[in-house]
């Protein structure tokens, strides 16, 4: 191999089809020297590596140097790494794959974040010892990678690295994005030694249960045309009513849910507060109901304004934004939380994917927060009395909460607040300020 003067080659280390790699000596130490087979590489490669040494992730495997050999070769000078790859570690215990998975997921969100797709990884790539590393010295190779196909293998990794079950899998498959990936495995954790992983104590089959489609069905005096969005407590009809041909979005209880006192008490409670708030920048509920079905069980929907555009989480798949922007956004993102607050309603789940950019008129950024499906009530509203949360029950998105919310102990306003700054400081940089492979770091 030819190697630029200052490489002195101790020791060859393989390679692939795409590089051959070696044990160099430098004036600044050893390091692995990666050399790419073919002359003909994407332009991007280098600059790419050099974005990614910038970031400084603890997650990612440093990369020192990056440029073209005397033969025009390119190549990335990484760090020595004396630890076990995730190929060579396989199989995992489960408790130790959820651990990788979370730290794994959380530097490709990172990459994502900054523009940077991997592109092609493997288990070999990933370092498992003390911390979670992930090798990209060589991204940029792919031209027709995305920030998809990324989310699609690390998905692939984690659940080939130990004996999830069929429930595990199944959340897994609906993530669509590194971060959401984050989000599963994280549940995860919180509830192992249950039904979501397997090796453990024997529970009783778990019947899937397959969601209808009331599209073409009238709730109240709503039609239901077509579904236009899912979450984890239900799904979202475009709506159009019977006699005044007002369209909107009906949010329907999924059946699971909806035969639990508290999800339902939760929905209600959220459809209450947003009205009691009534600002322009929370989303607007026009009606909620209830109907019986034949089975004895109930249909629980509520009745919501119709948005266009998109999450805030979607923009910042796409990097960080202006400073300007962010405090056009975050202006009114504090507009609407101090209404909430006014009135006694905690959201105790700012994050971007509850807020939402629509499109109003030519602006594209007005403001709306949505769900406040785990909403606090310091004072009664109308019927509605105060609540409480019982000591140690966390609610919330760990990435965006302040600690003695993490702790499960009683928050206030300042709790939304802490969070704010955790979405602006995102906005800006395209990175999450605190990054850990477990719930409770």
């Amino acid at each position: 191999m030819t190697a630029a003067a200052e490489f002195t080659v101790l020791q060859p280390l393989g390679g692939d089809a795409r590089h051959e790699a070696s044990l160099v000596d430098t004036p600044s130490g050893r390091f692995v020297l990666k050399v790419l087979r073919s002359q003909v590489t994407p332009e991007s490669f280098v600059e790419q590596a050099r974005a990614v040494s910038s970031l400084n992730h603890a997650g990612v495997r440093p990369i020192r140097q990056a440029g073209s050999l005397g033969d025009g070769r390119q190549y990335a000078l990484v760090d020595v790494v004396d630890e076990p790859t995730l190929a060579a570690a396989a199989p995992l215990t489960v408790e130790r794959a959820l651990e990788v998975g979370v730290a794994l997921a959380d530097t490709l969100s990172v990459l994502h974040h900054a523009g940077v797709v991997v592109g092609d990884f493997s288990a070999g790539d990933v370092f498992v010892g003390a911390s979670t590393r992930l090798d990209v010295s060589l991204s940029g190779l792919a031209p027709s990678a995305s920030s998809a196909s990324d989310t699609a293998q690390l998905k692939r990794l984690v659940l080939a690295s130990a004996p999830f079950d069929a429930t595990a899998t199944e959340r897994l498959a609906r993530a669509t994005t590194a971060s959401q990936v984050k989000s599963v495995l994280l549940e995860l954790q919180l509830t192992r030694g249950e039904t979501a992983i397997s090796g453990r104590s024997a529970a009783p089959a778990e019947v899937e249960v397959v969601e209808p489609d009331f599209s073409g069905n009238t709730l109240g005096n709503w039609k239901l045309e077509k579904i236009i969005g899912e979450g984890a407590m239900g799904r979202v009809y475009l709506g159009t009513h019977n006699r005044i041909g007002r369209r909107a979005a009906v949010k329907v209880l999924k059946a699971e849910h909806a035969s639990s006192a508290e999800l339902v008490h939760r929905f209600i409670q959220e459809a209450q507060a947003v009205n009691a708030i009534k600002n322009e920048h929370i989303v607007e509920v026009y009606d909620f109901g209830e109907l019986p079905k034949p089975d004895g069980s109930r249909l629980v929907y509520c009745v919501m304004e119709l948005l266009e555009g998109e999450a805030l989480s979607d923009t910042l798949n796409n990097g960080p934004i202006t400073v300007r922007r962010t405090a056009r956004i975050g202006v009114q993102l504090a507009q609407a939380l101090a209404a909430a607050h006014q009135v006694g309603v905690i959201h105790r789940d700012v994050k971007p994917e509850n807020i939402f950019l629509h499109r109003k008129g030519d602006d594209p950024d007005y403001v709306k927060v949505l769900d406040f499906g785990v909403a606090k009530l310091l004072k009664p509203i109308g019927d509605l009395p105060s609540s409480g949360t019982l000591a140690g029950i966390v609610v919330g998105t760990p990435e965006y909460m302040a600690p003695e919310q993490a702790l499960g102990v009683a928050v206030d306003v300042r709790s939304d607040l802490y969070a704010v700054g955790l979405v602006l400081y995102e906005l800006i940089t395209g990175l999450q300020p605190f990054h850990a492979d477990t719930f409770g770091k």
